[in-house]
């Protein structure tokens, strides 16, 4: 008997206690959606621009689908303006530039190339027969596709000045222009990205190969820059940089090395070998394309 009554004395202690203890607040549980911060009015602009490569954005943004039509991509588009520019010149340059806008699009959605925000960027411009130089630019209504339209960046320029420099072309706006021409007579228009990449690759391991062919050597031209050569890998090798001396037929002949040589390596050194002009290039890669 004593027994119970100790238990349930124990017992009401023991609950007198904890109502004592303050109970602890538990955090509203978050749902699915809700976010616990506020986003800046600027957020919303940074996610879309994350996302210009996701289906149905940027270049890849399709026209809407009608009840007559299912939503398409456009892939080529007219170049009216050009048309109205040459109206007796155009039909000779028409396969140019059709090639050319074609290869427009395949290089604003190949993302090794351009940029997020700027998928044209270090695309060529088009020369126009009037020394125009055109330029590719993304216009299209709100809902529909993505569409290039070329745009004449300055009115009757003469395009008669080269650059004063024509070394590393794929640096040179002018030579990448060149280039683009010589493409798009070929209707390769499109492959200028891979190109690039290929001429790049040759140049560097050309460069390479004169390193270590000797501390004396030097990237001579076979066909000079100052005579149209091109600085590219097909058309230098390695070549003596200083002057050295040779005794021929009992005399001391002066060997000239590359900066003494200049524009005499297309006579002294070329042998007939080289490449100045860029269709001959494309001609050379085009089984690589």
């Amino acid at each position: 008997m004593l027994d119970d009554i100790a238990r349930r004395a124990m017992q009401s202690h023991v609950k007198a206690s904890l109502k004592k203890i303050p109970k602890t607040v538990k955090p509203a549980p978050i749902k699915a959606g809700v976010v616990e911060t506020v986003r800046p009015p600027w957020a919303k602009d940074v996610q879309r621009s994350l996302n210009r490569w996701r289906p149905g954005a940027g270049p890849n943004r399709a026209t809407r689908a009608t009840d007559r039509q299912a939503a398409y991509s456009t892939i080529f588009s007219e170049a009216q303006g050009m048309k109205k520019a040459y109206p007796t010149e155009f039909d000779s340059i028409q396969n140019d530039v059709e090639s050319w806008i074609r290869g427009g699009y395949a290089y604003a959605r190949d993302k090794s190339v351009g940029t997020i925000e700027q998928p044209m960027k270090g695309y060529p411009r088009f020369i126009g027969p009037d020394g125009t130089r055109w330029r590719l630019k993304s216009q299209a209504a709100f809902g529909s596709g993505y569409k290039l339209s070329p745009r004449s960046t300055k009115r009757m320029a003469v395009y008669d000045v080269k650059r004063a420099s024509r070394e590393n072309p794929w640096t040179n706006e002018d030579e990448m222009e060149k280039l683009m021409r010589a493409l798009a007579k070929f209707g390769k228009a499109h492959k200028f990205a891979k190109l690039k990449q290929i001429m790049i690759s040759d140049f560097n391991a050309g460069m390479a190969k004169i390193k270590s062919s000797g501390t004396n050597m030097s990237k001579g031209h076979l066909i000079s820059l100052d005579n149209g050569g091109l600085d590219v890998a097909e058309n230098f090798m390695p070549q003596q940089f200083k002057n050295t001396v040779k005794i021929i037929d009992g005399k001391k002949t002066i060997i000239k090395g590359n900066p003494a040589m200049k524009a005499d390596s297309t006579t002294e050194f070329a042998d007939g070998r080289g490449v100045a002009s860029w269709e001959d290039y494309v001609r050379m890669k085009l089984h690589l394309l």
